[in-house]
């Protein structure tokens, strides 16, 4: 199991701001917001943090990738806002490790 601190030094050295810019715009957009502190969108946008975390392994975020689902189904979200998404996540993809 990974430690809290390993999944973190993990995740910051795998950020890629570019991408998760992109994300944020992404969902901005399909939510016809400039507003990221919105319900909505920043409800998606921890979620989508979150889920970053889960695949580094941290130990307290098992299951986002469930709850993520059901938010970006909730919000309609674009195909296209989703491959980027997907995008941002395979930099934090164990498998891909």
């Amino acid at each position: 199991m990974t430690s809290e601190s390993e999944a973190l030094r993990t995740y910051h050295s795998r950020y890629n701001n570019t991408t998760y810019q992109a994300v944020q715009a992404a969902i901005a957009a399909d939510l016809n917001t400039d507003d990221l502190a919105s319900e909505p969108a920043h409800q998606l946008l921890n979620l989508f943090i979150d889920v970053a975390l889960e695949f580094v392994g941290h130990p307290a975020m098992l299951g986002r990738r469930d709850r993520l689902a059901a938010a970006v189904l909730h919000a309609g979200l674009s195909t296209d806002t989703l491959r980027l998404m997907a995008l941002h996540l395979a930099n934090f993809d164990k498998a891909a490790s």
